[in-house]
């Protein structure tokens, strides 16, 4: 038994020690990229632990360079230890391998999504040892199984799951074994963040080993946590200010599938700027004190967003959308109201318009993220919700110059009571003739 488990284990190793990379399209960059450092945390389950009294757990450090659109070099380091017995044995291996980058692999998808996909786990022949005098090779075709929303360390994805299986792989001591592998890759950047191997014997199945991505530099999951300008104003980290956006977006947001994908274009976006702002925050006291006056009313709207959030979290896209809907509603409102009405007076007739494409906009935005949550589609998710977030904002902030202003009110109601005085007196004019 101890051979089958040594076999197993190498097996689960495999998800993360693949033989393979995968270059992926990502703005102007590609996955993998020069520099890219992936770690995977990879475990035995306590269903191995108690049927045969092994148990590991090993960390797994990939480092990418040399890349090109058709091979790059991966370092791989693997540190970790298997217990037997109460007793503890270091685990180590280290190597650095040549590896094509022109297709599908257990590391990186190209094209994850279909269906079925022939995914690459090393070169022709390669295989992994399980009992003395048989081989696994998972090179292999694997099917699409689900498109979860995996929990991370790292972050909440949306993935695709892959699926393989071998069967009736016979054991020394009688009776055969089936494995069942399971890899899930993030939508976006369509890398290997969480693999599972279940072993099935006599009808009884049981998950034996599992993997998870710890650590990442990829463009998508760079700053996971830093809210940099609230940071630079409150002055640290923990200032609960600072928590509660914090909270907010990693919390709620970013693990629903329309948060995660609006996440990633305002990401783009924040960070762009964020790090210079908040440089000059720290270094000017005057701008600090500034500061703290406009980010408590986001710090009000973020509150009550958070509020709606919770209240409908039992559909959590559900509530997304409207905790998103209300807090760009109320931004448009606060922040852009006075500049609305001050800069489009006169322009009433024009800013009208404008408002109507806008509302055409936002209904466009809403279908598009309905279509997006049913196609599980990524890119038409983080589009579809700028939009409607986006649209949003500039309507409310426009309403200024659409709604009749105050003296505009007092003159319609003067008029409607002159007119109902001149109906009254021309009524009782007829009467009394």
């Amino acid at each position: 038994m101890q051979c089958v488990t040594r076999g197993l284990l190498l097996l689960s190793l495999l998800l993360v020690t693949t033989y393979s990379v995968a270059g992926v399209a990502l703005g102007q960059q590609l996955i993998p990229f020069d520099g890219l450092r992936l770690v995977y945390f990879s475990e035995t389950t306590q269903v191995i632990q108690e049927r045969t009294g092994i148990h590991a757990s090993w960390w797994t450090t990939l480092l990418f360079h040399n890349v090109s659109s058709t091979s790059s070099i991966m370092d791989i380091d693997v540190n970790g230890t298997v217990t037997q017995n109460n007793q503890q044995q270091p685990q180590k291996f280290n190597a650095s391998v040549n590896f094509p980058t022109d297709r599908d692999t257990l590391i990186f998808l190209r094209n994850g999504g279909q269906n079925n996909l022939t995914i690459y786990a090393g070169p022709s022949g390669v295989a992994i040892p399980v009992p003395p005098g048989m081989t696994v090779d998972l090179t292999r075709t694997w099917n699409l199984h689900d498109k979860p929303l995996i929990r991370t360390p790292v972050g909440a994805f949306s993935s695709y799951r892959y699926h393989t299986a071998i069967k009736s792989i016979g054991l020394p001591i009688g009776g055969a074994l089936d494995l069942d592998f399971y890899a899930a890759y993030e939508m976006n950047t369509q890398v290997l963040i969480a693999g599972e191997v279940w072993a099935t014997i006599n009808g009884s199945s049981a998950m034996i080993a599992q993997t998870q991505i710890r650590e990442a530099n990829l463009p998508s999951t760079q700053n996971p946590s830093q809210c940099l300008i609230a940071t630079a104003t409150y002055g640290s980290e923990l200032a609960p200010q600072v928590q509660l956006l914090r909270d907010f977006r990693d919390q709620k947001l970013d693990k629903t599938f329309a948060g995660h994908n609006f996440l990633i274009a305002f990401n783009a976006l924040y960070y762009s700027f964020s790090p210079w702002v908040a440089d000059q925050i720290k270094a000017n006291a005057q701008l600090q004190s500034l500061m703290h006056v406009l980010i408590t009313p986001l710090i009000a709207i973020l509150k009550i967003s958070s509020m709606i959030f919770d209240r409908l979290s039992f559909q959590p896209e559900v509530a997304a959308f409207f905790a998103g809907l209300t807090a760009s509603s109320m931004i448009g409102i606060l922040y852009l109201w006075i500049p609305s009405a001050t800069l489009c007076r006169g322009y009433r007739s024009h800013v009208k318009r404008a408002a109507r494409v806008t509302l055409a906009a936002l209904g466009a935005g809403m279908f598009g993220l309905i279509v997006a949550e049913a196609l599980v589609n990524p890119p038409l998710a983080t589009i579809s919700s700028a939009v409607v977030i986006l649209s949003n904002i500039i309507f409310f902030a426009s309403l200024p110059s659409i709604l009749p202003v105050p003296h505009s009110i007092i003159n319609h109601f003067a008029h409607k009571l002159v007119r109902r005085r001149a109906r009254n007196e021309f009524k009782f004019g007829r009467r009394h003739h």
